[in-house]
C-alpha cells in the first residue's frame, strides 16, 4: 500500500522523484489525436518500464501518491493548467509544498477532499494504455 506523500522525508521525496515525474505526464491537459495519444504513452512506458515498479505499485503511486495533487490540471477551476509537463524540480516543490500544509487547515481539507484521480476519464484512459504498454515491455501486475 502506498504511503501518503505528506508523510515522506526529504529523502523519500528524491526516491521517488523519478517515478512522480514520469507519471504525472498522465495528468498533461492536452487533447490528442489517437496518434498523439499513443506517442505520449509509448514514451510514458518507455521511461517507467526499466524503474522496477509492478503495475499494482504504479497504480498506488497513482491514485494515493501524485494523482490526487495533479488531478487538479484537469480542473475546470484551474485558469492555466499544464499542456507541456513537469519537470523534476517542479514535482519535487508540489510534493514539498503539499507536505509543508499537512498541519494547516487548508491541508487538512485539501486531504479530506482529494479525488480518486482514475475517476476522471481521461486519466483512467491513459493508465489504461499506459498498463497495456508496460506489459509488453514486461512489467508485471504484482
Amino acid at each position: 500500500m502506498a504511503k501518503n506523500p505528506v508523510d515522506f522525508t526529504d529523502q523519500k521525496i528524491k526516491e521517488r522523484l523519478d517515478i512522480w515525474t514520469a507519471l504525472s505526464e498522465i495528468f498533461v491537459n492536452v487533447e490528442q489525436t489517437q496518434e498523439e495519444f499513443d506517442q505520449h504513452l509509448d514514451i510514458i512506458a518507455r521511461n517507467v518500464a526499466p524503474m522496477g515498479y509492478s503495475l499494482e505499485s504504479l497504480n498506488n503511486i497513482i491514485v494515493n501518491e501524485i494523482g490526487p495533487l495533479f488531478i487538479k490540471n484537469f480542473s475546470i477551476l484551474n485558469p492555466l493548467p499544464e499542456t507541456d509537463f513537469w519537470t523534476r524540480e517542479q514535482v519535487e516543490t508540489i510534493m514539498k509544498q503539499f507536505r509543508a500544509q499537512r498541519n494547516t487547515l487548508d491541508g487538512r481539507a485539501q486531504r479530506l477532499f482529494m479525488k480518486d484521480p482514475l475517476k476522471n476519464p481521461t486519466v483512467s484512459r491513459r493508465w489504461k494504455g499506459l498498463q497495456e504498454r508496460l506489459t509488453k515491455l514486461g512489467v508485471t501486475q504484482t
